[in-house]
């Protein structure tokens, strides 16, 4: 009798933890705001806040023509200081090779995280921002 009883109170407990575990862990996708896309002499400066819910597995960034028609360079950043992170508060990157960028050409960033979600973000490229002097 006692081992009837082990054996009903072991199958309780174990569908009762299998019953608790949730099913529906889905995680945010990451969301991207693009601060800056300045040129800056021969590189391109960019700025972004990124956040992770699911961790950074990617970022690839992308220049387009203005039109959106033409692919001038496309970067993609695995880097160990954005890899597995959830935060990026200050993304930061000079981005060279990019003589043929022009002003208004579109930087489009693309984060995905380690559960396959991604998110795009795009903003147009303008000329370096003079400071002014006081």
């Amino acid at each position: 009798m006692k081992s009837y009883i082990s054996i009903l109170f072991a199958a309780i407990l174990s569908f009762t933890i299998v019953s608790c575990d949730k099913d529906d862990d889905t995680v945010a996708a990451p969301t991207v705001t693009i601060e800056e896309a300045n040129l800056e002499g021969e590189y391109l400066c960019t700025e972004a806040e990124i956040d992770a819910p699911g961790r950074v597995a990617s970022i690839v960034v992308t220049i387009l023509s203005a039109d959106e028609a033409t692919t001038k360079l496309t970067k993609t950043f695995t880097d160990s200081k954005y890899v597995g992170v959830h935060n990026i508060p200050e993304f930061h990157e000079h981005i060279t090779g990019v003589e043929d960028v022009a002003e208004d050409d579109i930087l489009r960033m693309t984060v995905t995280d380690q559960n396959g979600n991604s998110t795009t973000a795009q903003k147009a490229i303008t000329e370096e921002e003079e400071e002014e002097e006081e």
